[in-house]
């Protein structure tokens, strides 16, 4: 049987798992990262950290947080930021082969798993895409831009974000999951 289009189709499947192993802790260190520099980013205005700047949403919003942040606060969240470039192409590479490996296990059982393996794995890639329009919108502001369509641009980018990602990562753990069944039984 063919495999579906994914992502990785083109990389030989041992290539695959090396590849996943890399990203995945490229982006568990950089979650360390982030969460080290923006530690200080949580107050008042913003409970959530950098994530309540993603979701803004508005002008009014985006004032309050930076003037909550201050200046020191402010090169905190570009650096924050500027590290969620190298986080970016980090968790949607892994997540993205993560769906890649899942599609062979899944396709010989059901075409139709195979295939949503390979659209959720297409999916992690452009949520990547959308974290980097979100930066580019997030930093505009930051240096101080004032167009009203960026704090939106962002909240949007960021709601399909992490929607993609958090659909991406329950599939993984459910096949996970299947596969640890599945090896079960045999080993039974």
């Amino acid at each position: 049987m063919d495999e579906p289009l994914h992502p990785f189709r083109w990389l030989p499947l041992r290539a695959r798992k090396i590849a996943f192993v890399i990203a995945l802790i490229a982006a568990l260190g950089m979650v360390v990262a982030m969460l080290r520099v923006g530690a200080d980013l949580a107050v008042e205005a913003a409970p959530g950290g950098i994530v309540t700047y993603e979701f803004a949403g508005d002008l009014a919003t985006v004032d309050r947080i930076l003037e909550g942040w201050g200046e020191p606060g402010r090169v905190l969240a570009g650096i924050d930021l500027g590290l969620d470039y190298l986080f970016l192409a980090a968790y949607a590479t892994a997540l993205a082969l993560g769906c890649a490996l899942a599609v062979p296990f899944l396709a010989i059982r059901s075409r139709l798993l195979g295939w949503l393996a390979a659209v959720l794995g297409w999916g992690q890639l452009l949520a990547g895409a959308l974290d980097a329009v979100e930066n580019a919108a997030l930093i505009a502001l930051l240096r101080g831009a004032r167009d009203e369509a960026l704090p939106v641009v962002a909240w949007w980018c960021a709601a399909v974000k992490f929607s993609l990602v958090a659909a991406g990562l329950g599939f993984l753990a459910l096949v996970g999951i299947a596969a640890i069944v599945v090896r079960l039984r045999r080993s039974s």
